[in-house]
């Protein structure tokens, strides 16, 4: 921290403002160019000297509007995670890290009773 402000926020600044410019740039370089659209394939379809920036701006809001279903979607997938998470019964700290360590070179799902045939057979070999 250099004079009691964290050096993050002064950082996001300058990269917001650097993406202003950029911004205002391609509006300044392309204000006066048009063309044409095409919604459907006859004349009365066809959408004549719409500027560029108008139809950039209309397909980024229809990108939005698109993009809500799945916001929402996600949303609520996480809330349902979250209370069938709560519904389970919990477990302590040490039942979960029992539960995920493993040791090298053994399966992650085999039988008790598979390793204890594993080990009389050692304890044959070395006998």
């Amino acid at each position: 921290m250099i004079g009691g402000m964290p050096k993050m926020p002064v950082f996001k600044l300058i990269l917001f403002i650097l993406l202003l410019l950029v911004v205002s740039a391609f509006i300044i370089f392309n204000i006066g160019h048009t063309s044409s659209i095409s919604i459907w394939p006859t004349e009365k379809g066809t959408f004549t000297d719409v500027p560029i920036l108008l139809s950039f701006f209309v397909l980024y809001m229809l990108g939005l509007i698109s993009a809500i279903p799945f916001f929402i979607g996600f949303r609520y997938r996480q809330r349902m995670r979250k209370k069938r998470a709560g519904d389970a019964p919990k477990k302590s700290k040490n039942e979960k890290a029992r539960g995920k360590t493993r040791v090298l070179g053994t399966k992650p799902d085999h039988d008790e009773s598979h390793d204890e045939s594993a080990d009389s057979e050692e304890e044959g070999e070395t006998k």
